[in-house]
Parts: C-alpha cells; structure tokens; sequence
C-alpha cells in the first residue's frame, strides 16, 4: 500500500513522499467498499428514502417517529440562530420540554437535507446511512493506527458497521454512532504517542501535543453531542480504563494535551449539559430502581448471541432480548489477542489491548446494572447516587454496545496476529501458502458477518412539504401563548400507544404550532395527572377545565373518530366546531359559556 493511503489513514511519517492520487483511489475503494456493506442491510430503505424510516422487526414506529422530530426540531433551531433550543412546542405550557429526551445537536449535521427537502425521513436515514459509515470508517482508522494489516483492520471496520446490539435496536438511532467512541480512543492513542516518542524539537512536540489535545476534547463533545446515553458511559467507564493511556514517564509531556482536552471538552459540553441537568433537577426525573432491574443484563446474556448470527449455542435460553455477545468467532479471536499481549512488542499496540480488554471486562461488568453485587452490596444505586446524570439511566444492559466494539476491535488485532504468523510459516510454500491464504480469506468473511443484521420493517413518515388546511386554519387562528391538543389522547403508556402523537408532533412543529400533546424520555407530571380523564371523558367539563388551565385554545379530531362533543346547558364552557376539512380532520374551539366568566 503506498505511502499516501498511509498517511491518510494515520500511519507512516510525515517526512514520506506519496502518490497523492493513488492513494486517494485507494482510500475512497476502501470506503466504497464499507458503505456498500453498510447499506446492503438497509436495501429495503433506499427504495423510498424520502418517505420510509427502519424500525425493529416489532413494526413499533414511535421511537424512531420521535427521533425523526428531534432531527426536525433541531433543524429549525439551527436555522433560527438556536433560539429557544430547549423549549419544544411540546407538553404545553411546560418549558425545558426538550431536555426530556435525548437532545442529539449532532443530527444537526443533516440540518441541510430537511431544509431543502422538507422530508424527515431522507435527513433520518442520511445521518443513519452516514452513521454507520463512520463507524466503519473510524474503526478502520483506528486499528491502522496500531500498524495492522488492511486486510484486518477492514475486518474490523466490517464487523464494526454491523455491530450486533446497534442493528437490534435499529429504531433507537442515536445509539448507533459509535464512530465518536472510536475517535475519542485514537486521539487518546496519538496523544500517548507524541508524548512517548522524541519527534524533533520540543517545541514541536509541544505543539503536537497540545492540538491532539484539542482533538481529544472535540471527540469528547462528539460523544454527548451524538447520544447523553453514551456520553454517561463513557464518562463512567473513562476513569477505569483510561489510565493506561497515560505515558507515566513522560506525563509532564502528555500533561498539557490532557489539560487542553479536559478544559475544550468543559467549555463545549456545559452549554448542552447544564440546562439539561437542570430541568431533570426541577422535575425531579430519575428511573425507579424495579425498571433498572428489568432492563439489567445477566451473567447468561454477556455470552448469548442474536438469533441471526451464524454459529448459535445450543438451547439458547430466548426469554430475554439481550444479547450481548458480539460473536462466538469474535470473541475467540479477541481472547487470542488477549492472550498473546505479552509477545506484542509495538509501542502503541499493547497500551491498546489492555484498554480494550478492561474496556470489555467494565462494561460487561456495569452492563448487569442491578444484578451486579459486590459482598453482598449493589453498585447500581451508588452510582445512581453519587453519578450525575446515572439516576436517569434505565436500560443498563446498553453498557453492552461498549463491550462489543471493545471485542471487535480485538478481534481484529488476533486476526492480525494470526494472518502475520501464518503468512511467515507458509512463505516458502507454494500449495500450502495458497491452501492458507483460502482458509484466512473465509475466516475473515466469518468474523466480518458472524451476525448479519436481523431482519427490519419499515415506517412511513409524514410528508411536511404538504400543508394541510387544518394546519394553515391553525397557523392563522391561534392565538399567542395558546396551544392545541389532538384527540384521542395516548391511550396508554406503552410505546406503541404514543405512534400518533408523534406523528402529530412531526407536523405541528415544523408548523411553529404548541400542543398539549407529547412524548420524550420524561413526561412532566402534568401529562399523567391528566391523561385518564382526557382519554376516557374528554369533553367532560372536568376535561375542559385542565385544558383550559394548560392554555387550550383548539382541539383537534379525526373525523374517524367518534369522539365528539354532547351540548351541555349546564356547562361552563362551549365548544364550537370551527373548521371541518370534509376529509379527515375537525377543529373545535374552547370558549366559556359566559363571556364574563373569570378562567378556572
């Protein structure tokens, strides 16, 4: 390989002279090559990209719906100069309502894709379809960072894209970008490295020193900035595993890039950080410590595979849907890399074996949440406690998406290690070097797709270039401070029960509309105080007065539905039918049977 794909995949020195368009060909065939195994899973999106997003083999479409708007919400923010960025037009009148959820800015990277299109679903699956090519990308890069062969860092790159738990759980989109993690321990990586090795003049490696530094801090934005989720674990599982990467004889040179790291990565993070840790103050959300135990791994899941992967064990026990183990191939070949650390004399690959195999040992360990004990005592409800931001965790067995890269990556180092002794042994030998590279090559397409990705279903989302009279008629006619509300209200707390609200919530905020309606990661109190009453008897007069307390103003009906409003002479209030579009939608609006009547 020439020198330039070297330099621009991050080995070789910068005193090499290349063949910069050799190189690039080779580079860009590398990554066609990973965005073709990328997207061949996704082949059923790609027909209708513009109006089709994948969701779990359930069919549920709430999630991803819900994703789909917070990719909306921050387009509009980002084209209003971010204006009022946490105060979705959601759950009216609380405030805060997008610090509920996962606020994910980084989607705003497609921002362009929505504002010339208007099309959810085409900017949702560019930044998955991207997503998924960066982790490739980036495991790519970082594994030729540790001089491995191509053939195996593509490997890992391969196996990267089609990380088990990230296609299982398709529909929570901003957990599959995985590529900042990955940037985040290269720069880590480079970083030890400067500071281990003379390059030239001290002031030179100052200054590498201190720009890998702003780097690392960037990385560690990038990781809260794609999913708060994996933004907790990493900052939970750093302290475990990142001391291996400090160069303890020359730490007075390594010092100064981890200062500037630690100060850019405060600097960027506490804009995005602190409103949310306030509103989760205010409203007192955390996760109740039965859900945690639900949603907890346990020691029999760390060791079980999806039902799609190629080689299964035996009576695998399928009553629980976490399957943590990234491959029993993958994990055989990572447990050779383990094992051979000893005899890894390269400066910057041993550093990087122990971090990913305490990397792997940590997060299966957290990943059993409440079932994790020591003498008898949990950790979970310490961290939950002494953890900012870990009360708010529910599904600990996610702590899995980072024993799975840890595995894969050193699936790719044993594959390494294996190819380069092989290849020595069977040098001189002409039939038995070819018997060799047959048997490496189907190896390699074993560990690259031991578990394919399981099979999705597809959700349609609504077209927002289409405006709609009820939408124009509301637009036009309510008045400022006031907020509408859809019926049916959600008619349960399950996922599947919120479908329509978020379909409403895709509509409505590309209008500038406020609702009474919502969903998130959180509900204010306020939506459980009234959803029964607004679900069984939503024009009763009790109905009526919650929503003019939360500044109703009109309330919006299917026409299919058969919910309608009985005169009541006796009320206090009136609801008029305002608008009918003749096709599927009625507007009424809230009003006191007497004018003069003061608001409840």
């Amino acid at each position: 390989m020439n020198t330039k794909l070297q330099m621009c995949l991050g080995v070789g020195t910068t005193s090499q002279l290349c063949r910069p368009m050799t190189g690039w060909i080779q580079l860009a065939s590398i990554f066609l090559t990973v965005l073709i195994a990328t997207a061949w899973p996704l082949r059923f999106v790609l027909g209708s990209p513009a109006s089709m997003i994948p969701t779990t083999s359930t069919g549920i479409g709430t999630v991803p719906l819900f994703n789909a708007w917070t990719m909306v919400w921050n387009a509009d923010r980002l084209q209003e100069g971010l204006v009022g960025y946490w105060d979705a037009p959601i759950f009216h009148p609380a405030k805060g309502t997008f610090a509920f959820s996962e606020p994910q800015p980084a989607t705003m990277l497609v921002a362009p894709v929505f504002w010339m299109t208007a099309s959810p679903a085409l900017a949702y699956n560019v930044y998955l379809l991207l997503s998924l090519f960066l982790n490739g990308w980036f495991a790519v890069r970082l594994l030729r960072r540790l001089r491995l062969s191509l053939f195996a860092s593509l490997i890992g790159g391969f196996a990267m894209v089609w990380h088990p738990l990230a296609h299982a759980q398709a529909d929570v989109i901003q957990l599959i970008p995985l590529w900042p993690v990955l940037w985040l321990i290269t720069a880590a990586i480079d970083l030890r490295s400067i500071a281990s090795i003379q390059i030239g003049a001290n002031n030179m490696r100052t200054r590498r020193v201190l720009l890998k530094g702003l780097e690392l801090g960037i990385g560690c934005f990038m990781v809260f900035a794609v999913s708060i989720h994996h933004g907790l674990f990493v900052a939970l599982l750093a302290p475990l595993t990142i001391w291996v990467f400090v160069p303890w004889r020359r730490i007075k040179v390594w010092w100064p890039g981890a200062m500037v790291s630690l100060a850019l990565a405060t600097i960027l993070l506490i804009p995005l950080l602190l409103p949310m840790y306030r509103v989760m103050e205010l409203n007192k959300f955390d996760r109740p410590e039965s859900l945690v135990g639900e949603l907890s791994a346990k020691w029999s899941d760390i060791f079980k595979v999806q039902s799609s992967a190629l080689i299964r064990w035996p009576g695998q026990n399928a009553d629980r849907p976490w399957y943590l183990s990234p491959g029993w191939f993958r994990t055989f070949f990572a447990i050779l890399a383990i094992s051979e650390l000893r005899s890894i004399r390269r400066l910057r690959t041993r550093p990087v074996v122990k971090f990913l195999f305490l990397l792997a040992v940590a997060s299966a360990l957290l990943s059993l949440g409440t079932n994790l004990q020591v003498a008898g005592c949990k950790l979970w409800p310490l961290l939950s406690q002494y953890c900012p931001g870990m009360s708010q965790v529910r599904s600990a067995f996610r702590f899995g998406y980072f024993m799975q890269l840890s595995l894969i990556l050193l699936c790719a180092v044993g594959f390494d290690r294996v190819q380069r002794w092989l290849m020595i042994r069977l040098r001189s030998r002409r039939l038995s070097g070819i018997l060799g590279k047959v048997i490496l090559a189907a190896v390699a397409v074993l560990l690259a797709i031991e578990i394919p990705p399981q099979a999705l279903q597809t959700v349609g989302v609504p077209n927002l270039s289409r405006v709609d009279s009820w939408e124009t008629f509301l637009r036009a006619q309510l008045t400022p401070g006031k907020c509408c509300i859809f019926l049916p209200f959600a008619p349960g707390r399950d996922v599947a029960d919120f479908d329509q609200t978020t379909r409403w919530m895709l509509r409505t905020t590309h209008q500038h509309l406020p609702i009474l309606n919502g969903y998130s990661g959180f509900f204010p109190q306020s939506h459980f105080d009234n959803e029964t009453v607004f679900r069984d008897a939503p024009f009763s007069d009790d109905s009526l007065r919650r929503m003019t307390q939360s500044l109703v103003q009109f309330i919006v009906v299917q026409r299919h539905s058969e919910l309608k409003p009985q005169p009541d002479s006796k009320s206090a209030f009136r609801v008029e039918k305002v608008f009918d579009d003749s096709f599927g939608t009625i507007v009424f609006e809230i009003t006191f049977a007497d004018p003069k009547a003061r608001k409840p």
